[in-house]
Parts: structure tokens; sequence; C-alpha cells
């Protein structure tokens, strides 16, 4: 057992005039680098100006949120109902995923119940190193590690990311994203991550859920991390089901606990993550059902738990056991 003050992260936003904005958030990881180990981090998660024209059209730039599926940009730990996240959105999209960039976003309305919003976007993109023989930085642990800079661009190539998410009436939404670069310093190779995701509530009920394709230009069937050879494709998906529920016996026996506001969810989520999808034998693939149980005394505080079942346990994050998470907005 261990604890973990995983992230502490103050949001700082300024109205600046009525068309522009800014806002960042400053994310402060197991106690800062200051702790008693040195082991944590201070880094901004994301810091971004708007300068809004209207619904349908809107200029953002800097270090930019990428929206590529949709956990990326509700990664906020009160936001979610259990402690860990997708691996999915750890492994093949890697959340929280920055990069520096420019671009426009924006919402219009087809009919009275219908809502389309979008981002587009040109980013710096990944940087996975030299495309030479032995050179590439990146294999079959994902993506992590190869977020690009925020201040330079190892090739001079940008990336382009793009979400579309249509909402043909209140409580449905299903998107999809794409995040297309050239990985290597050399500018030889694209890398291309396509994602859909979608969303339905229906009274107590939600179901959601992610699915992500890679595919990696200048990589092999057989790759190999110590020659520098990436894996030329990697995919996930997750699923979950929500149930919220405040049973009216609580209310009436504790009001000053049980509000209005208050809510219990059991959770189940199924998740898959194959950072080498065409090795045979899938030894890259990681499955793993989560079942969890929250409370929130109000939306924006929750209590988590939840128990892991993973088919693999070489992975330091996909041992089986308990998770128990406190989040708060304040």
């Amino acid at each position: 057992m261990e604890f973990d003050q995983e992230r502490f992260v103050p949001f700082f936003y300024s109205q600046v005039t009525d068309r522009l904005s800014i806002a960042t958030e400053l994310e402060i990881e197991h106690g800062g680098p200051q702790g008693n180990q040195g082991d944590g981090d201070v880094k901004i998660e994301f810091a971004a100006m708007d300068y809004r024209f209207g619904d349908l059209l809107n200029l953002r730039a800097g270090i930019l949120l990428v929206p590529l599926g949709r956990f990326n940009l509700i990664h906020d730990t009160p936001l979610n109902d259990l402690p860990l996240r997708p691996m999915v959105s750890r492994l093949i999209i890697p959340s929280t995923f920055a990069e520096s960039g420019v671009g426009i976003f924006g919402t219009f309305y087809p009919t009275q119940l219908a809502k389309v919003d979008y981002e587009f976007y040109v980013t710096q993109g990944f940087d996975g190193g030299s495309s030479a023989p032995g050179g590439a930085t990146f294999g079959e642990e994902g993506y992590r590690g190869n977020r690009g800079s925020f201040q330079t661009d190892n090739n001079g190539n940008k990336a382009i990311v793009s979400r579309v998410a249509v909402s043909p009436f209140l409580g449905i939404e299903v998107a999809g994203s794409v995040h297309r670069g050239k990985w290597d310093n050399e500018g030889d190779h694209y890398m291309t991550i396509l994602a859909i995701d979608g969303l339905i509530q229906r009274g107590p009920f939600e179901l959601l859920g992610e699915a992500a394709w890679t595919r990696i230009g200048g990589g092999s069937k057989n790759p190999d991390a110590a020659n520098g050879t990436p894996p030329k494709r990697m995919d996930g998906y997750y699923v979950q089901a929500n149930y919220h529920f405040m049973p009216e016996f609580l209310k009436r026996m504790a009001p000053t606990h049980f509000g209005d506001s208050s809510t219990f969810t059991a959770i189940v989520r199924w998740g898959d993550a194959d950072t080498n999808s065409q090795r045979k034998g899938n030894i890259n693939e990681l499955q793993r059902l989560t079942l969890g149980f929250n409370f929130r005394p109000i939306e924006d505080s929750v209590l988590k738990f939840a128990w892991t079942f993973n088919d693999q346990k070489d992975d330091p994050q996909s041992r089986n056991g308990w998770q128990i998470g406190w989040a708060t907005y304040f």
C-alpha cells in the first residue's frame, strides 16, 4: 500500500476584454520537486489565449490541450468517477496531452436541438528521435515520453490535430478526432492517431467510451527498442457505464451530509491497450476490468473507491488491487 498526493492544480483565468481571455493550469505533482525525496514535478498543464469573434469562429494560441478524444479534454480528477485513467488515455493518447500551437474552434447549431463543436490546431507534434538505425526514442511503452517540446520543434514540420463532436440532441454526443504529423528528427515519417468517442446520458445512466488507433511510419512489425525501431501500430479503447443514485432515507436521516446536490455513483469500466498490435501472441496487450463506487457531497467534490482486475501483472500500473482517491475543485 502507498499514499500519493498525486497532483495539486491551481487554475488561473482572466477575462481581459469582452473578446480576449487567458486561462492556464499550473500542475504540482507528488508534492513538487522540493518534496522530501525531490521526486515531484511542477509544470504548466496548459496556457491558452482565446480571441472570440462569435460562436462559429474563435482563435486560440499557446500551450493547448490536444483535442484527441474526449478524455484528454476532461481529464481533471474531480470530473472523473474512477481513480485511474483509462489505459488507452495513458499509453495511446498520452493524457495529459498538451502541445504548443495555434488554431480555431467554434460551435454551430444545424437545428434547434442539434449542436456541432469543432477544434482545429497546428502544433509542434511528437518528438520520437531519429529515424536512423538506433535513433528512435519511443517503443512499446507508448508515447508518454515523446510528447513534443513547448519551445522547439525537432523537425520543423508541424502536426495538425482536429476534433468534431456532434450532439443530435441533449444527452448524446459522438466525436471523431485525428492527430497527424512527422515524428522523426529528419522529417521523413508521419505518425497518425485516429480516435472516436461517445457519450449517452439517460436519467441516472451514462454510457461512455473512447477508442484510438495509431499508425507509425518507419515502424516495424517486429520492433527492437535496443536498435531504435518503433512498433508500426498501436491501439486501445475503453467502455464505461455509470449509474447515479441517492437513497431518500439517507437524506432524511442525515440531511447535513446528504443534500439535494449529493449523489452516489456505481461504475464499471472495461479497457484494453495494445502497444504493438501486430505482434503475435499479444504480449503487449493489457486488459483491465474496473469496478468502482464513489460519493459526491456536491458535484465538484468526490470520494472514489475502485478495484482493478488486470490480465498482466508485470506492469506496475497493472497490479490487481484497491485504489482510493479524494478530489475537489475549490
